[in-house]
């Protein structure tokens, strides 16, 4: 999807790394599914209670300087003592790190360390709990953090159990994925929006119903990133289809109600608020590219707005016909030519588009591999 701008709509396109508004004061660990096996981001990770605090250099403009001596409680990677002396920054400069303002004397924590000789700097927190956790999914760094995020979700800390649901989203471990699932039934909205969210990171497709119900620029943002990705079959293979003439990669879930997204979504005042907000979301059906959608965008061809028109001319483009067009230049001029077109077609051959449902799923042949149609 190419970014355009001209004098009414500047649209960029922002690589939003998303940790959970309600969860960043418990903290974060993990930041990405590659960290989540070994991390190797960290030379050593433990859970500690957290030892008397000294505090230097306050005032500093890189933040006031933390020194403290820990009980280690567990040890998740490398080898460490019963006590561990640490480094860290209140307040620093540079990028937020969820958590770590709020670090206090005696609370336990999940944290990740760097440096090769004490003290060691902590520069990843998260609020754990008190009680001994056995490793019952497996002794590897990961396995070990992802039996204390199930207990910290068996927590009655509601902003601890936020957490914990996020970064078993971000691991994506579907041995986990029981927790998630509960999460997304919460009666606590920010509870069940990180479990919707997690749902989608793990690749298992949450109710749309409740994901719109639920719907807020945190869920539009991950929805915008994850559904890019190629679906693959169990060989790891991607997912071509070939449809109407055109050759698809498989994008998204597949589960997952993608015109209930489109139609639910645009009906949100702060959806419309800007050219980037319109951007993010209608990104989600022009990537997935799916049918379900069609009728919902051909609805939006009467919008009163004219950049959510635009837009649905833009996905139906793309959807029916794989075209990444047409840009805004070629449309405004042009509405009326744009608009009366999908009209017909939706009229004269709508019906036997979504009837044809029959789609072939292969792996891609040498043409699919160089990224042409056959």
């Amino acid at each position: 999807m190419r970014v355009c701008t001209h004098v009414g709509i500047g649209l960029v396109v922002v690589a939003a790394v998303l940790g959970g508004s309600a969860a960043s004061i418990s903290g974060q660990v993990l930041r990405s599914s590659e960290e989540a096996a070994e991390f190797p981001h960290a030379s050593l990770a433990c859970k500690l209670k957290m030892g008397s605090i000294t505090e230097r250099e306050v005032g500093s403009p890189s933040g006031t300087l933390c020194d403290a001596t820990c009980s280690v409680l567990a040890t998740l990677k490398g080898h460490l003592g019963k006590q561990v002396q640490i480094t860290f920054r209140h307040h620093a400069n540079g990028p937020h790190n969820p958590g770590m303002d709020t670090v206090k004397e005696g609370e336990v924590y999940v944290v990740m360390l760097r440096g090769k000789t004490s003290p060691y700097e902590m520069f990843a927190v998260i609020k754990a709990v008190d009680a001994v956790v056995e490793p019952t999914f497996g002794t590897r760094p990961g396995e070990r953090l992802l039996a204390e995020l199930v207990a910290m979700w068996k927590s009655n800390d509601p902003k601890m159990r936020i957490a914990a649901i996020e970064q078993m989203g971000i691991i994506r471990d579907r041995r986990v994925s029981e927790e998630v699932i509960a999460a997304a039934k919460d009666k606590d909205a920010e509870t069940a929006r990180a479990g919707v969210i997690a749902l989608y990171r793990m690749k298992i497709a949450p109710d749309a119903k409740r994901v719109m119900e639920l719907f807020n620029e945190q869920i539009m943002e991950v929805w915008y990133q994850e559904s890019g990705e190629p679906q693959e079959d169990d060989k790891g293979e991607k997912i071509w289809r070939r449809d109407a003439g055109h050759t698809f990669l498989e994008r998204g879930l597949p589960d997952f109600d993608y015109a209930t997204y489109v139609r639910e979504g645009i009906k949100k005042e702060w959806v419309r608020k800007d050219d980037q907000t319109l951007y993010m979301f209608f990104g989600v059906p022009w990537k997935v590219q799916r049918k379900e959608c069609v009728p919902e965008l051909v609805k939006l061809l009467d919008d009163p707005d004219k950049r959510v028109r635009w837009w649905a001319v833009l996905c139906l483009t793309h959807t029916v016909d794989d075209v990444d067009r047409p840009q805004w230049e070629e449309y405004e001029p042009r509405e009326g030519e744009e608009l009366a077109k999908w009209r017909k077609w939706w009229k004269e051959k709508g019906d036997d588009f979504m009837a044809d449902t029959a789609t072939q799923r292969s792996k891609p042949d040498i043409f699919l591999r160089h990224g042409h149609s056959p």
